[in-house]
């Protein structure tokens, strides 16, 4: 159970983190605001219902949204594939990464593969490996003993 933790744990932080840099550079190119002040500029309708400062802090204040929801999702990325490192040493601790990752992971951005990822990987890190125990039966049958009859002859 450990290695298939230790996979969920690295895939679901894979997709974390790629998911967070993609906020991360959609949040950056929102905050570009002179792309923002060409569009206003050129629709008419716009010019009409907003004032150019208010469009472009709406603007802005989307990206910083999408930023925000990027370094989530990198931090949660990270703890989740740290986790995934580590659970063959400190499985519980990793378990425990893991399960707060997936909690991160539906908070920022609703990543909800990462999630589902994170939740299995924590509880395989959790589950308690079965040890090797001896069978209560034998598994070979004692063998009849050979009749007179049936013994060789000399």
């Amino acid at each position: 159970m450990k290695n298939t933790s230790m996979v969920l744990g690295i895939i679901g932080g894979g997709i974390a983190i790629l998911l967070g840099l993609f906020l991360m550079l959609g949040g950056m190119m929102y905050l570009n605001t002179s792309t923002w002040e060409n569009i206003y500029n050129a629709s008419r309708n716009m010019r009409d219902a907003i004032s150019k400062s208010e469009y472009i802090q709406l603007a802005t204040t989307g990206g910083l949204v999408f930023l925000g929801f990027g370094i989530g999702s990198v931090i949660a990325g990270a703890l989740g594939l740290i986790g995934g490192i580590i659970v063959k040493k400190k499985n519980v601790a990793a378990g425990v990464m893991m399960i707060i990752a997936a909690g991160l992971s539906v908070l920022v951005f609703f990543n909800v593969v990462s999630m589902i990822l994170f939740i299995l990987g924590g509880i395989f890190a959790l589950k308690k490996e079965p040890q090797n125990v001896m069978q209560p039966y034998p598994t070979q049958y004692p063998q009849p003993s050979p009749s007179p009859e049936n013994q060789p002859q000399k």
